[in-house]
């Protein structure tokens, strides 16, 4: 695997991992079965996330450096920025791109994103001007979500650029209410990049529905645990476009 391979796998897995906390626990699991009006495999990633919210909103989802932010203040900012993001027609069927380095950001833009009905493709901020043209190009991506930092000298083709820094006021703005749900399982969760080592890269496109299924069987084999820091590597099939 290139380093482009690997900053992408991590970016992308950000999300998958906090979900998969969730699964941690059977009983935790259960109750969200017990009152959901489908079954578990029709669960959306960001859904696991939103149960785990309901269980444990102060509890801190996610650290960097010196900061962090409980579930409840991932859930209300990434619902302030799928909000804002609905605005500007973004929904199923669309991919947002993330360019973003590591941090709290970018955490909130990949969870915002997925309740927003998009899907992501997370780019890594290193990569060249031609493989980031390429990527926005070939998903047809109509909105990236970055900082001014990141994209004074870069061009990011016809794709509308939300500057998460310099749009602080209008997406705070927006309310901290859950969006409502348009999201299906069977839609796209993100979408990741080949290398292109061996020619051009290629977009590979994962479903809710893939991820969900993927974590509920990790669960059982060899199992997720919700106290002690679940590492892992992610593969699973996929269709690409």
């Amino acid at each position: 695997m290139s380093e482009s391979d690997r900053s992408q796998s991590s970016l992308s897995d950000s999300v998958v991992r906090l979900a998969g906390r969730f699964l941690g626990s059977r009983a935790k699991l259960d109750r969200v079965q017990a009152t959901h009006s489908e079954p578990p495999l029709g669960l959306r990633v960001h859904e696991l996330i939103e149960a785990q919210v309901r269980v444990t909103p102060e509890n801190v989802a996610v650290s960097f450096d010196n900061d962090y932010l409980t579930y409840q203040q991932l859930d209300q900012r990434a619902n302030q920025l799928a909000r804002y993001l609905r605005s500007m027609g973004v929904g199923p069927g669309t991919c947002v791109a993330v360019f973003l380095e590591r941090g709290l950001a970018m955490v909130v833009a990949l969870l915002a994103t997925l309740k927003s009905g998009a899907a992501y493709l997370p780019m890594d901020p290193m990569f060249p001007q031609d493989r980031l043209a390429f990527m926005l190009n070939d998903a047809k991506v109509p909105v990236v979500l970055s900082q001014r930092s990141l994209t004074g000298n870069r061009s990011f083709g016809a794709a509308r650029v939300v500057q998460l820094d310099r749009d602080a006021d209008e997406i705070a703005a927006e309310s901290t209410e859950k969006p409502e749900e348009i999201t299906a399982p069977d839609d796209l969760a993100y979408v990741i990049f080949t290398s292109g080592s061996t020619g051009k890269p290629k977009g590979v496109e994962i479903e809710h529905r893939s991820v969900t299924n993927f974590l509920l069987s990790m669960r059982e084999t060899p199992g997720l645990d919700s106290i002690h820091e679940t590492r892992w590597l992610q593969l699973q099939p996929s269709r690409s476009i």
